[in-house]
């Protein structure tokens, strides 16, 4: 007699699910959407909290449990399935590979084998690749219905599991479950009687957070192609392939450096946009596939943009590349850099003051050679008193200087430990360790570097840095050409590895004037006016290229930002 299975269908929400368990799946560096994020909220924000710690990697086959008896969910836990990246998930799914190597019935398998490992046999599951896998609903459900049968048939020996649903939110998605399930069923004949039980989950109003717009895009090299991947909230993936040429895009990107470090008169602005635009427009049309631009054309007002990078793309000056149909850089539209690795998924701390006030430590020039940065902090700090009437932004300097003898490192960090402020802004030298870019800092004087990783053992990391540094050797040969072309990015890689959660630093030097215009119009709309940090920047860029001579000191193009652009603080009042 063969093995009976009964295999509930049910739509609605599955924090609505009465079950032992539940299961969701997650991305490695993605943040929380759909039903993970539906989840996250019922339990407290516990999936978030145990990335961030990096209990939860999310590393393709990872079985992670989250006890969920004080939330608001039915269940007694939370089983989280990690999937890691998401275009290579995608990728390796819609490549329709062997039916004994396949991610799904890899992922089917991990779990049974996980929940029986903590004798759990009642479960609901979400479709698993029917959202970032790029799947129709009858696909992901054949597969995902054919993975867990076969699983139970060969790994429960004892017949604890009889019985398992799918919850699906999207209406629209049953049917083609449907149709998955009667193609499993004659697929798993001769193993297990499949029976279907379609039921709709009873819903509770719950406050639930709205997902954040993001769109990712994911870039891996080989050789000399481009693999792209495009992830948001919608239920599609999309991924194309580009070919280039190494030297070609190195030329462009040396000629857009080139002029953003020129300091030119008003006479040559019209020509040096020009030739950003020409550099930034070849180069866009060069890296970025025609699907993929159009999908940026198409959601640009209505979704932030993180490109999501391997750290030997990080080089190349995405907020200078040039959209010619659409007439704007990247660099105006809402958009962050990530580095793709385990550790990438940054959420994004949003401190609440109580007292309705932001603190922030301004360093600069503490090594006491840099005359424009004093001259920054003390403008800075008028400024804002001066721009930003009544501001919940509270200043404090750091009153610090080299003496030759003393090191202001251990002050600094002094303060700091105190986790008195939420950002730090430094203006001054930098310092890049290319062999072990977690030593690079910050350059306080001789033989003193605040360096990267100290921020790492911070009991509260400052949650954003602001960075006008500049590399502290001046020389032209070719090891010092390198040094300033990877410093800016091997520093910010640093800050993020450390804890930090917004870095935003400079791509090359910027002019005094510039950096202070800059630095004080994203303070104003970011902390006054409550806009985002992708906003607050795309903003400031717009305010200081009003002006006809904006690209004679095209210094607002050099600014990077790494973190989640849909970042923003939360203040009482």
């Amino acid at each position: 007699m063969k093995r009976p299975l009964l295999i509930r269908i049910a739509k609605g929400s599955i924090t609505d699910v009465k079950a032992t368990a539940i299961v969701v799946t997650h991305f490695q560096g993605i943040e929380p959407g759909g039903a993970e994020l539906a989840v996250d909220d019922a339990i407290g924000g516990a999936i978030t909290a145990f990335t961030r710690n990096k209990s939860l990697a999310g590393e393709l086959g990872s079985f992670f449990v989250v006890p969920s008896l004080t939330s608001r969910l039915y269940a007694q836990m939370v089983v989280v399935l990690g999937l890691g990246t998401y275009d290579i998930f995608a990728r390796r799914v819609r490549q329709k590979e062997s039916e004994e190597g396949g991610l799904i019935r890899q992922v089917g398998f991990r779990l049974i084998e996980g929940l029986l490992g903590i004798n759990v046999t009642d479960f609901s599951t979400v479709l698993i690749g029917g959202g970032g896998g790029g799947l129709n609903a009858d696909e992901a459900a054949f597969l995902l219905i054919q993975a867990i049968g076969e699983a139970i048939s060969r790994l429960d020996h004892e017949g604890r599991i009889h019985e398992f649903t799918i919850v699906e939110f999207d209406e629209g998605k049953i049917p083609g479950i449907l149709m998955g399930y009667e193609k499993a069923k004659k697929n798993l004949k001769d193993k297990l009687d499949l029976e279907k039980k379609e039921l709709t989950v009873p819903s509770e109003k719950k406050e639930v957070s709205k997902p954040q717009n993001i769109i990712y895009i994911s870039l891996r090299r080989e050789g000399e192609e481009l693999f792209f991947s495009v992830f948001t909230d919608k239920a599609q993936v999309v991924m194309e392939k580009k070919t280039f040429s190494s030297d070609t895009i190195r030329g462009l990107i040396s000629e857009l450096r080139s002029y953003g470090e020129k300091k030119g008169t008003s006479r040559d602005s019209a020509h040096i946009e020009s030739e950003i635009k020409n550099s930034g427009g070849a180069l866009y049309g060069l890296i970025f596939p025609p699907g993929i631009q159009n999908y940026i054309r198409r959601y640009h007002e209505e979704y932030s943009f993180i490109i999501s990078m391997e750290r030997s793309l990080v080089y190349i000056p995405w907020e200078l590349l040039y959209d010619r149909d659409l007439g704007i850089f990247l660099g105006k539209l809402s958009l962050g850099r990530q580095i793709i690795r385990e550790e990438s998924f940054l959420k994004g701390r949003e401190p609440y003051s109580e007292d309705g006030e932001i603190n922030m430590l301004i360093i600069a020039n503490p090594s006491g050679d840099l005359d424009a940065a004093k001259k920054e902090e003390e403008d800075l700090k008028k400024l804002i008193q001066n721009h930003i009437p009544n501001s919940r932004l509270k200043v404090d300097l750091w009153s610090g200087l080299w003496d030759g003898k003393s090191k202001q490192s251990l002050g600094i960090i002094k303060l700091l430990y105190a986790g008195k402020y939420e950002i730090v802004h430094y203006s001054g030298h930098a310092f890049y360790d290319e062999f072990e870019p977690h030593k690079s800092g910050w350059f306080l004087g001789e033989n003193d570097i605040l360096r990267a990783f100290e921020f790492q053992n911070l009991p509260r990391p400052p949650v954003m840095v602001f960075a006008n540094a500049c590399e502290s050797g001046k020389g032209s040969s070719k090891d010092d050409i390198k040094i300033r072309e990877e410093l800016p990015y091997g520093l910010a890689d640093a800050f993020i590895q450390a804890g930090v959660d917004i870095y935003i630093g400079t791509a090359w030097r910027i002019g005094d004037e510039t950096a202070k215009e800059f630095a004080t119009t994203v303070y104003k709309k970011l902390i006054v006016y409550n806009k985002d940090i992708g906003h607050s920047i795309s903003g400031a860029r717009g305010e200081l290229t009003k002006g006809f001579t904006s690209f004679s000191d095209p210094g607002w193009a050099g600014y990077m930002l790494y973190g989640t652009p849909s970042f923003r603080f939360l203040l009482s009042g």
